[in-house]
């Protein structure tokens, strides 16, 4: 009998196992210990124990158990045949860079990424992208580049294709579409839907903001809410407001709307208040600033969306020559 701590000598198949039942809170005290015994014995083990936990609390509902030795079979199957995204970085540089444990966090992530639904006499295939805590691109089976923000969600049909290119998404994406004059590409967000032919735009449905917008960068898209129908040109922005029902169409900065795809905030020409509003709003707290002269300075410039809200700080008051402190959880931004 193995010893509950020598969690090293289990087979592969053993060791998936007990990460389901970690996973899903059903696993015993002892083999509970032995995981934190192997967690605590390398880094390497606690980053992919981590990375497999975000795929796991990503915003998804299944009602299939999942046998891991089938699951992962069936996604090798998969990447073999071409069927999955040749650029998922949750899927293929999982299972590339990391080795036997990277291949059980794709393991595990393939609950989320396919799902078998019955629509009549036959079972329909289903695909969904998820992301959790990270940014991932992708490409469909088109060759269509997609890339999704944090907690966003892309689902197709398996008939993906056949005749038109039909997209659900939940969250924000930024599309590469590829272009087939004789197959629309559709991405259907609630109540709006946005078509396009080929062409690249950044595309937001998130149900707490109200708001579902589509942003072009290029090409030409449709955009349609109930018996609203109006086409976008590059640079404008359509935003169909839930609660009213209205769509407003404004100008956009492309550099600055899609900046987040790439882990940044870029901020033009803002005075020092309009970029501590800014960073205010985005780190959810509350910033106060006596900024004088400096108030009346205009500023440029990016910070990584990885940063923590003191992170920023650090790089704004070397930018603007002030300084900051934190009193009772509020930020203050005040002259040398």
């Amino acid at each position: 009998m193995k010893s509950k701590t020598d969690i090293r000598t289990l087979s592969e198949k053993e060791l998936n196992a007990r990460l389901v039942r970690d996973l899903t809170e059903v696993c015993p005290a002892g083999e509970r210990e032995a995981l934190a015994a192997w967690r605590a014995a390398d880094p390497a083990h606690e980053e992919e124990y981590a990375r497999i936990r975000s795929y796991w609390n990503a915003r998804v509902t299944t009602t299939r158990s999942i046998d891991p030795e089938r699951e992962f079979r069936k996604l090798q199957r998969r990447i073999a045949a071409g069927s999955e995204s040749r650029r998922s970085g949750m899927l293929r540089l999982r299972a590339t860079r990391m080795g036997r444990y990277a291949s059980m966090a794709a393991m595990l992530a393939v609950g989320l990424f396919c799902g078998w639904v019955l629509s009549g006499p036959r079972a329909a295939e289903r695909f969904a992208f998820i992301t959790g805590s990270s940014i991932s691109s992708f490409e469909l089976p088109d060759g269509s580049r997609i890339t999704l923000d944090k907690e966003s969600r892309l689902e197709y049909d398996g008939d993906f294709g056949r005749d038109e290119r039909n997209v659900r998404l939940v969250g924000k994406g930024f599309f590469e579409v590829e272009k087939m004059p004789d197959k629309r590409f559709v991405v259907e967000m609630g109540d709006v839907q946005v078509s396009v032919l080929g062409t690249t735009f950044d595309a937001s449905n998130r149900t707490e903001e109200g708001i579902v917008s589509a942003s072009l960068v290029e090409g030409s898209v449709a955009f349609r809410a109930g018996n609203q129908n109006l086409r976008l040109t590059p640079s404008r922005r359509a935003v169909y407001h839930v609660g009213s029902g209205e769509i407003t169409v404004s100008e956009f900065d492309p550099e600055i709307t899609t900046a987040w795809k790439d882990n940044l905030f870029r901020y033009k020409s803002l005075t020092l208040e309009e970029l501590l509003e800014q960073l205010s709003a985005r780190y959810d707290v509350r910033i106060i600033t006596d900024a004088g002269d400096v108030g009346r300075t205009r500023f440029s410039g990016a910070l990584e969306t990885r940063l923590s809200v003191e992170q920023a700080l650090d790089i704004v008051s070397r930018q603007t020559g002030m300084e900051w402190s934190k009193l009772d959880n509020v930020y203050f931004v005040t002259k040398r």
